[in-house]
Protein backbone atom coordinates (compact mmCIF):
# COMPACT_ATOMS: atom_id res chain seq x y z
CA UNK A 1 0.00 0.00 0.00
CA UNK A 2 2.73 2.50 0.96
CA UNK A 3 4.76 1.61 -2.12
CA UNK A 4 1.92 2.58 -4.45
CA UNK A 5 1.39 5.85 -2.58
CA UNK A 6 5.08 6.71 -2.84
CA UNK A 7 5.17 5.87 -6.57
CA UNK A 8 2.22 8.20 -7.19
CA UNK A 9 3.04 11.01 -4.76
CA UNK A 10 6.77 11.48 -5.37
CA UNK A 11 6.48 12.53 -9.05
CA UNK A 12 3.57 14.84 -8.29
CA UNK A 13 5.36 16.53 -5.38
CA UNK A 14 8.56 16.69 -7.41
CA UNK A 15 6.77 18.43 -10.27
CA UNK A 16 5.19 20.96 -7.94
CA UNK A 17 8.51 21.68 -6.25
CA UNK A 18 10.31 22.00 -9.60
CA UNK A 19 7.69 24.46 -10.81
CA UNK A 20 7.94 26.49 -7.62
CA UNK A 21 11.72 26.63 -7.84
CA UNK A 22 11.58 27.78 -11.45
CA UNK A 23 9.08 30.56 -10.76
CA UNK A 24 9.74 31.76 -7.23
CA UNK A 25 13.08 30.46 -5.96
CA UNK A 26 13.36 32.92 -3.08
CA UNK A 27 9.88 32.17 -1.74
CA UNK A 28 10.45 28.45 -2.09
CA UNK A 29 13.69 28.57 -0.12
CA UNK A 30 12.04 30.66 2.58
CA UNK A 31 9.24 28.10 2.74
CA UNK A 32 11.84 25.35 3.23
CA UNK A 33 13.44 27.35 6.06
CA UNK A 34 10.06 27.96 7.70
CA UNK A 35 9.12 24.29 7.36
CA UNK A 36 12.39 23.26 8.97
CA UNK A 37 11.81 25.69 11.83
CA UNK A 38 8.44 24.02 12.44
CA UNK A 39 9.83 20.51 11.89
CA UNK A 40 12.32 20.75 14.76
CA UNK A 41 9.89 21.23 17.69
CA UNK A 42 7.33 18.86 16.15
CA UNK A 43 9.94 16.11 15.91
CA UNK A 44 11.12 16.75 19.47
CA UNK A 45 7.56 16.44 20.80
CA UNK A 46 6.89 13.30 18.72
CA UNK A 47 10.17 11.75 19.87
CA UNK A 48 9.33 12.36 23.52
CA UNK A 49 5.74 11.16 23.15
CA UNK A 50 6.69 7.95 21.34
CA UNK A 51 9.56 7.24 23.73
CA UNK A 52 7.19 7.57 26.68
CA UNK A 53 4.48 5.48 25.03
CA UNK A 54 6.80 2.68 23.90
CA UNK A 55 9.00 2.75 27.01
CA UNK A 56 12.07 2.61 24.79
CA UNK A 57 14.20 5.05 22.86
CA UNK A 58 12.79 6.11 19.49
CA UNK A 59 15.55 7.21 17.06
CA UNK A 60 13.71 8.35 13.92
CA UNK A 61 12.22 11.65 15.10
CA UNK A 62 15.33 12.34 17.18
CA UNK A 63 17.54 12.08 14.10
CA UNK A 64 15.12 14.20 12.09
CA UNK A 65 15.19 16.96 14.68
CA UNK A 66 18.96 16.85 15.20
CA UNK A 67 20.18 16.45 11.60
CA UNK A 68 17.54 17.11 8.94
CA UNK A 69 15.83 20.17 10.42
CA UNK A 70 18.98 22.29 11.00
CA UNK A 71 20.46 21.38 7.60
CA UNK A 72 17.17 22.20 5.84
CA UNK A 73 16.91 25.50 7.73
CA UNK A 74 20.44 26.57 6.83
CA UNK A 75 19.97 25.41 3.25
CA UNK A 76 16.74 27.37 2.94
CA UNK A 77 18.29 30.56 4.28
CA UNK A 78 21.42 30.18 2.12
CA UNK A 79 19.35 29.38 -0.97
CA UNK A 80 17.07 32.36 -0.44
CA UNK A 81 20.05 34.68 -0.03
CA UNK A 82 21.86 33.43 -3.13
CA UNK A 83 18.67 33.46 -5.22
CA UNK A 84 17.89 37.01 -4.14
CA UNK A 85 21.42 38.15 -4.99
CA UNK A 86 21.32 36.38 -8.36
CA UNK A 87 18.00 38.01 -9.26
CA UNK A 88 19.34 41.40 -8.24
CA UNK A 89 22.34 40.94 -10.57
CA UNK A 90 20.11 39.86 -13.48
CA UNK A 91 18.01 43.03 -13.43
CA UNK A 92 19.21 45.76 -15.76
CA UNK A 93 20.17 49.02 -14.08
CA UNK A 94 17.53 51.71 -13.93
CA UNK A 95 17.79 54.46 -16.47
CA UNK A 96 18.15 57.92 -15.09
CA UNK A 97 15.52 60.22 -16.46
CA UNK A 98 15.60 63.96 -16.50
CA UNK A 99 12.80 65.67 -14.73
CA UNK A 100 10.58 67.68 -17.01
CA UNK A 101 11.16 71.38 -16.67
CA UNK A 102 7.46 71.98 -16.18
CA UNK A 103 4.87 73.52 -18.41
CA UNK A 104 6.31 75.67 -21.18
CA UNK A 105 4.57 78.91 -21.83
Amino acid sequence: MWGIWVLVAVPIVGGVVAGAVARWPVKWFLAVAAGAAVLFPVCVVLHNALSAALHSEEPVFFLLSVTVAPVAFLGGIAGAATSALARRRERPPREKTLESPGPQV
